[in-house]
Formats: structure tokens, sequence, C-alpha cells
């Protein structure tokens, strides 16, 4: 089986609709990849086994965990939770995506991405200077990351985050 842990040290005026990702052959990596870390291709494998059009991306995952000094399975975990890893994201008000698999809201509506590396590099500084890099765990993150998650179905979307950083 595949897993993210490591041992080594469009529908109204502001667009808020959600549009579904299919991957395609070729829209995600290969085992063939070249990867910077093992946590890279961690992700990597983790994230092909679910399709998602992330995978190619893994480096960026893990070099931005790190830059940013969280564990770099939060940010992909999180992903899955919110959009099956990017599959079900947003709408860009133009036919396109936002690029915001982790349903990050900015005021009012969704955050608009430039890239998946745009979105990964933000997201991830956003946790751990939002939340702390010591207080980066999906119990303590719950209430304020999904609010109605925390108020109706309190423990659930921790429990998925938690799962996924398991698996």
């Amino acid at each position: 089986t595949s897993s993210l842990f490591v041992t080594t040290n469009s529908t109204d005026s502001e667009d808020n609709s959600i549009i579904q990702i299919t991957p395609s052959a070729g829209n995600f990596c290969t085992t063939s990849a070249t990867y910077q870390t093992r946590e890279a291709e961690a992700i990597s494998v983790f994230l092909e086994k679910y399709k998602s059009p992330m995978a190619p991306y893994a480096n960026v995952f893990a070099a931005s965990a790190e830059k940013n000094g969280i564990d770099y399975r939060i940010e992909v975990a999180i992903a899955m939770i919110e959009s099956g890893a990017g599959k079900v994201v947003p709408g860009n008000g133009q036919g396109g995506t936002s690029y915001n698999a982790w349903g990050w809201r900015d005021g009012e509506g969704y955050r608009m991405f430039d890239s998946w590396d745009d979105g990964i590099e933000y997201v991830s500084w956003r946790l751990a200077e939002g939340y702390g890099r010591d207080r980066l765990k999906p119990s303590i993150m719950e209430q304020s990351y999904c609010p109605p998650c925390w108020l109706h179905n309190r423990g659930e979307w921790a429990g998925g985050v938690e799962q996924y950083m398991r698996e």
C-alpha cells in the first residue's frame, strides 16, 4: 500500500461554482519521476493512488512544507478532505479552475490561485503562520478551519485529515 508516512528525519455572480477535474493519462506522475526528497516521493505515490491532478506537484508540497517548517503530510491530507486532492475545486469565474484544493477562503469567497504551485506555497505558508507550527494539528485546527464541521460533526473533519496523514 502507498503511504504518506516516511520514517526519515460555474454558477453565481462571484462564480463560487464548483468544477470537477478528471485526471487523464499523463496528467499525473509516473513512478519514473525524479523526486527531490523521500517525502516528495511518498506524496507522489499517495496522490497517484487517488489519481489526483496534483501528483506532479509532489516536490512543491515537500519543499513548501520544509521551507515553512510544517509536517509534509498535513497540506496534502487537507486537500484530500476538501477536494479529493484537487479533483473538485471552485471555478475561477472564467470557465477555469481556482487551483484551490483546500477550500481556502478570503473574505466572502474562495481564494483564486494562479497555479497549483501558487496554491501549495501559499497554503503551506498560511498554515504555518496562521496556526503556528506547534498548533498545526487537525483536532486543534478544526474549529477555525472548518467551523460547520466543528459545529455539526465535531471531530469528523479532523479525523479525516488525520486518517489521510496516517495512510
